[in-house]
């Protein structure tokens, strides 16, 4: 259960980033 939270986690981390890319430019 952990280990698959995390790994969702990361994977939305990943987003979030590109998210906070697209809104800066």
């Amino acid at each position: 259960r952990d280990a698959r939270h995390r790994h969702t986690n990361e994977s939305t981390r990943k987003r979030v980033i590109y998210y906070t890319l697209f809104e800066y430019l």
